[in-house]
């Protein structure tokens, strides 16, 4: 899964390579040596007091609410408010975010191979958002719209070799309408549907924590085969909040999408993928202390594909007609620093488990955890660190000559430069890549800037 930090998550795969490239070719070397600059720089200021417009989090539903402040280097966005324009336009209706996010990650041990295991990717990505309401239309609607690229390359199959692909922007270039739909809500959002091209996995098999996180696992188990980065698919969710502390949702959404095509409407239920479902509910236990909120989620999802059987004793093997598994995560706040609703230092947990079966799934089980502090240093409210660990179980079907797991930790440091920018030193360690390589260390930097 891959994480905007305005709240938006996906996760990488394999991809078809697109026929264009965005963007000149990058020095790996003078880039990570003006990224660190800027990183030293950030730190330096960490004995600074922070003003309360540089701790401002923009929260994803679209572009949010600009900040009303003269400091260039606290806004939201790196081209300002557009003398008004953004503001203008928000209480219009139309709000818009174009955020871009790299990545420089190397392989410096073990894995498949270190030599020239330097790898840059980065994506460019325009979102917008239309509320009806505001236009003198009909109350509850959003149409929403996001248009992506994705240029550079990965570790994962070059030179790490690692099986839960351990960076969530990792895929083939590619540049497609990433997501297109229609929302619509009743009641003070207690029932929805959710209409349209989009990634499953913002609304489903989601872990809050997780999604600080690069490893890819960390989105959501890997054997869910749901429509999420890069392959989003055509479908429908609904929710339901049965009350304060409970709700339940569904999904219904092409099997296969397949699709990075620059239309993003290539398959579309073309009859040769199936399709999925999923059901999860959603518990917030009542009796935790509201300053300490939890949110338990048990999943269940069905494919009605096509899926190889896992054996060596025919060839071709036969098919499954069909795929299921079951997931359950929870989120719990453990500290929090200070009494202020809005204010979200302090450290969280979360939990992840999943099963699915061993005869079809090389992955049949899933496990992995982490923990997440936000405001550790002093004079730093912004900045997160987070330490997980995640660990996928290879099926007894393969071929045992390679290990039974798979287990990935990763430890970062998210630096906040200003509101529009941050940079997040990262380092994945892998135990045991797709159970047959040594040992891989991969080292990194991601950066994200909002425009």
């Amino acid at each position: 899964m891959r994480a905007l930090r305005t709240g938006l998550a996906r996760r990488a795969a394999p991809a078809p390579r697109a026929d264009f490239f965005l963007g000149p070719k990058v020095s790996l070397g003078k880039l990570c040596a003006a990224l660190a600059s800027l990183l030293v720089a950030s730190l330096a200021a960490a004995g600074e007091p922070e003003s309360d417009s540089r701790k401002h989090h923009h929260p994803h539903g679209g572009a949010g609410e600009p900040l009303a402040t003269p400091d260039y280097w606290s806004g939201a966005h790196l081209t300002g408010d557009w003398n008004g324009a953004r503001a203008w336009a928000a209480e219009r209706g139309l709000e818009f975010e174009i955020v871009y996010t790299g990545e420089v990650m190397d392989n410096a041990r073990g894995g498949v191979n270190t030599r020239g295991a330097a790898e840059y990717i980065g994506t460019p990505d325009v979102i917008a958002d239309l509320y009806p309401e505001r236009m003198g239309g009909w109350q509850g609607g959003q149409f929403h719209f996001w248009f992506t690229n994705v240029h550079g390359a990965g570790l994962t199959e070059r030179h790490a070799g690692d099986a839960q692909v351990l960076s969530n922007l990792e895929t083939e270039p590619f540049t497609t309408l990433y997501e297109a739909w229609y929302r619509h809500a009743w009641w003070d959002d207690r029932f929805w549907i959710k209409v349209g091209k989009f990634d499953a996995n913002i609304d489903f098999a989601a872990s809050d924590y997780g999604g600080e996180f690069i490893v890819s696992s960390f989105g959501f188990p890997p054997m869910i085969p749901f429509g999420t980065y890069p392959n989003t698919g055509l479908g429908a969710e609904a929710g339901f909040r049965i009350n304060a502390w409970a709700g339940v949702q569904a999904l219904f959404q092409d099997g296969a999408p397949n699709d990075t095509s620059v239309g993003g409407g290539k398959t579309m239920f073309d009859g040769e993928g199936g399709h999925v479902s999923m059901f999860e509910f959603h518990f917030s236990p009542p009796w935790l202390p509201e300053r300490l909120p939890g949110t338990l989620k048990l999943g269940a999802w069905h494919h009605n594909g096509d899926f190889e059987e896992l054996t060596f004793a025919q060839d071709p093997p036969p098919a499954f007609s069909s795929n299921y598994g079951a997931y359950a995560l929870y989120d719990q706040r453990l500290l929090k620093e200070r009494d202020d609703p809005g204010d979200e230092q302090g450290l969280g947990l979360f939990l992840q488990a999943a099963v699915a079966p061993q005869d079809r799934n090389e992955i049949d089980r899933y496990f992995g955890a982490g923990l997440v502090y936000r405001g550790a240093l002093p004079s730093r409210d912004a900045d997160v660190v987070g330490f997980g660990v995640a660990h996928a179980r290879f099926s007894n079907r393969l071929n045992r000559t390679r290990a039974v797991f798979e287990t990935q930790y990763e430890f970062f440091y998210r630096v906040q430069v200003t509101p529009f920018l941050w940079l997040q030193p990262q380092a994945v360690y892998v135990h045991q890549p797709s159970g047959v390589e040594r040992d891989a260390l991969a080292l990194g930097l991601r950066f994200e800037v909002n425009f």
